[in-house]
């Protein structure tokens, strides 16, 4: 079993482990839990970035106020 990521509008829908034969119609990118493929392992919210084949954070972190 593999997991893959459904991407709509280059954003992940849901990742789901399966075999390609089992994947209901849709675009589903290939990625890994380790974060070996593809930059790190995708989460609904997530981007695609096409360019960079990589799936992408689109939290900001966050910063910590600093007193003047």
């Amino acid at each position: 079993m593999t997991y893959y990521a459904l991407i709509v509008n280059d954003i992940v829908e849901r990742v789901v482990v399966s075999s390609i034969d089992n994947l209901p119609p849709g675009e589903w990118i290939e990625c890994s839990i380790d974060g070996t493929m593809r930059g790190c392992y995708p989460g609904p919210g997530f981007s695609y970035n096409r360019t960079l084949d990589e799936f992408q954070s689109n939290e900001t972190p966050s910063v910590d106020p600093v007193d003047p």
